[in-house]
């Protein structure tokens, strides 16, 4: 269907997207005839679904050093703008899983192998202790991984950062439960 298609992140950027466009015209009418409010509701049972698989399962792209912040985003654009409660609610449980799993996989900031994957987008192997990857600076904002210091110089020492959507993560309200940063720390 029209909001399938693409990888797992690639589908949940659009059944986000059509939740929030959904709830902001409910009367408008959307692809295939459906009025906003029928589009947000047919992602919202999406969101039920792959919530309980992403408990069940875990994810495909599993921990990628690439792909994490971009699965991770459209849950936290549901986290901070959607108005249907259960939404927000799944959002939560998505995040948490997605991150506790980051939390225990991964040892001063570096994923541990065999779950790491690299490709492009870095300056570096994955393998520092410093911060370089998007899952690395995932972990940094969260619960302080790696051996960077909070400050501008972390910023500095790498390009990567604002070349990926975890500038959504730094400004969110969303924090993941203190029980998962304990672990990651």
């Amino acid at each position: 269907g029209w909001l399938t298609g693409g990888t797992e992140n690639h589908i949940a950027m659009r059944r986000t997207a059509g939740l929030l466009f959904g709830e902001s015209w409910p009367d408008a009418t959307f692809h295939h005839g459906l009025t906003g409010r029928e589009l947000a509701e047919q992602c919202l049972v999406y969101m039920r679904a792959y919530g309980q698989t992403l408990f069940r399962n875990s994810m495909v792209e599993y921990l990628s050093p690439i792909y994490h912040a971009v699965n991770t985003a459209p849950w936290l654009n549901i986290y901070e703008f959607a108005k249907d409660e259960r939404a927000r609610l799944y959002a939560k449980a998505i995040l948490d899983r997605i991150l506790a799993d980051l939390a225990v996989n991964s040892h001063h900031g570096i994923i541990i192998p065999p779950v790491a994957r690299a490709k492009g987008l870095m300056t570096d192997s994955y393998q520092l202790s410093t911060v370089r990857s998007n899952t690395q600076w995932t972990a940094w904002l969260y619960w302080g991984a790696g051996n960077m210091e909070a400050s501008r110089e972390a910023i500095r020492a790498t390009d990567t950062w604002h070349k990926s959507p975890l500038a959504l993560h730094a400004v969110s309200d969303y924090i993941p439960d203190p029980v998962i940063r304990n672990l990651g720390a």
